[in-house]
């Protein structure tokens, strides 16, 4: 009786169990992360590209693929290299967004730091979709390319401009404005116009920071030299307002005409009919504040 019970643990339960995979009857050994925050941050330490599966409680194709695809021993063998993140779109609209995700369902392959590599939208069969398993694999590497690029080439524009870029789809913007100050100092860039730009940039991302002070301070250096009145100039003014107003009592103090003036400005050169609204607006909060205080 033992030598049956060990014959059939060493020779049918493995191919039982292949069965029941290969036909999705049980759950297969995956895990999956419920959050993004978690799955990133593992796949940061695994060093490994993420594939997303974003669906709706509701959705019949996406119980299709779980089915046909996720519940195979297969996806379970082939899905070792990725770090699996499962969300309900639906629950989680910020995630969706910030992905562009407008059906369900919807696959995604990020890098290890959350950059879109590719994505599924729509249902597949399977063995298409393991084709774009195995390609976002083969091009998931996208960080350690750029990093070699700019320690092939420190003082370069294009290799540090395109880790600013990288960093910002990112979302990790303190690396990014970091990325974009080597891009501004770079010994070969030539064009006036780009360092203007990226002042611009700079600026942006330091008031996302909430870093009031580096903002102003590099908007008054774009200002100061931007020559045409384009809609960046208008906005530059607009945002040196925000960020003084965010600022400070003192700064507020030092900068009120100039902030008044910034305002005023927006409120008749923004593109768009709100925002021409939204700064009149701030400019009579503003000069009421300035008066109270």
């Amino acid at each position: 009786m033992k030598y049956l019970f060990s014959l059939f643990y060493l020779f049918f339960l493995p191919v039982l169990l292949i069965i029941l995979f290969s036909f999705g009857l049980v759950a297969n050994p995956t895990n999956w992360f419920q959050t993004f925050e978690l799955g990133r941050e593992q796949a940061q330490k695994l060093n490994s590209p993420m594939m997303v599966e974003v669906y709706a409680s509701w959705c019949g194709y996406c119980r299709q693929m779980k089915k046909e695809i996720y519940s195979t021993l297969e996806f379970a063998n082939q899905s070792k290299r990725f770090t699996l993140i499962s969300i309900d779109g639906e629950k989680d609209p910020a995630f969706a967004n910030r992905f562009q995700v407008s059906g369900y369902p919807t696959v995604l392959f990020l890098d290890k730091n959350g950059v879109p590599i590719s994505r599924i939208n729509g249902f597949i069969e399977p063995q298409s979709f393991y084709k774009y398993l195995n390609n976002a694999f083969e091009s998931s590497h996208l960080f350690e390319d750029l990093q070699k690029s700019v320690n092939q080439d420190p003082k370069s524009y294009l290799p540090n401009f395109k880790m600013a870029q990288y960093f910002k789809k990112a979302q990790l913007l303190s690396k990014s404005r970091e990325s974009f100050w080597r891009a501004y100092y770079a010994t070969d860039l030539a064009s006036q116009a780009e360092r203007q730009n990226l002042l611009f940039e700079i600026s942006v991302l330091s008031m996302k920071l909430q870093d009031q002070p580096s903002a102003i301070m590099t908007l008054d250096r774009y200002i100061e030299a931007q020559k045409s009145k384009t809609t960046d100039f208008a906005y530059a003014k607009y945002y040196r307002a925000i960020a003084v107003i965010r600022s400070e009592k003192s700064i507020k103090e030092n900068r009120q005409k100039q902030t008044k003036d910034d305002l005023e400005y927006a409120s008749q050169n923004l593109p768009f009919p709100k925002e021409r609204e939204k700064a009149q607006k701030l400019s009579q909060e503003f000069t009421a504040n300035v008066v109270t205080e």
